[in-house]
């Protein structure tokens, strides 16, 4: 029996693209060099060092739609610096639970 490849939704495909183009956007850029590469909330700063790797990423403030348009959810994802911060992945991740 063949396995079945599951294609993956549009809505999918237009999150992943937009993410993709996210990652290089100027925007991003700018609050990673504004912060300093450090958590906000921890003041850890990002390494590469082996062994003591820290990853930093930049948090929307007031969240993303991805629900709504794809137009909604580009102005949200690419959204002026003033409306990012940098992360932990470890206080990023308790934001989103709700924790901080």
């Amino acid at each position: 029996v063949a396995a079945v490849k599951k294609i993956p939704a549009p809505t999918d495909r237009a999150r992943a693209a937009v993410r993709r183009a996210w990652m290089r956007s100027p925007e991003r850029g700018q609050a990673l060099k504004r912060d300093g590469y450090r958590c906000t909330t921890c003041d850890v700063k990002q390494s590469k060092a082996k062994g003591r790797a820290v990853k930093v990423v930049v948090h929307h403030i007031d969240g993303v739609r991805w629900t709504g348009t794809f137009r909604e959810m580009a102005e949200d994802m690419f959204c002026p610096p003033s409306r990012l911060t940098t992360l932990c992945v470890g206080c990023h991740k308790a934001i989103h639970k709700g924790e901080k």
